[in-house]
């Protein structure tokens, strides 16, 4: 398995994880606009201090991603690096994959002065088995995410 910075190449075949990710998750009943996606995923390239993904291939194929970004605080001047989306196939879970583009993740942020890291569950897939994996890694649970559809 080989996770890495996302390539230009790779635009197209992280599009289709995103568009998985969608379906599998709380927001598929939400339009997804593919064009809008590879539009997002070019910023980390654009962008790479601000913006981040990276891939996780394995023969060939990118099994999962990771696409973050550090802003600041919305009350400060402190930098922290939040994620847009964490996902793996199912047919990679339970590989090294999730944690690896994690700690790639982390290890940018660090690198890029973010002071921390939020990550989300908001997708509803796997919430307990990712809240146990992130309380394992050393994360904190804080508050909960309430929603209301309109």
């Amino acid at each position: 398995m080989e996770i890495r910075s996302l390539e230009w190449a790779d635009i197209p075949a992280v599009v289709d994880l995103a568009r998985e990710m969608h379906g599998e998750s709380a927001f598929s009943d939400f339009d997804f606009d593919a064009g809008k996606m590879a539009g997002q995923l070019t910023l980390p390239l654009t962008h790479p201090s601000e913006q981040f993904c990276h891939v996780a291939v394995k023969d060939g194929e990118v099994v999962g991603a990771l696409f973050g970004y550090i802003t600041e605080f919305v009350f400060g001047p402190q930098l922290i690096a939040c994620d847009y989306g964490w996902y793996v196939l199912p047919k990679a879970r339970g590989t090294s994959a999730g944690v690896r583009l994690l700690k790639d993740f982390q290890q940018w942020a660090n690198e890029n002065n973010a002071v921390e890291v939020c990550m989300g569950v908001s997708t509803d897939i796997h919430k307990d088995k990712t809240g146990k994996l992130f309380r394992k890694l050393g994360y904190k649970h804080v508050g909960g995410i309430y929603k209301l559809g309109l």
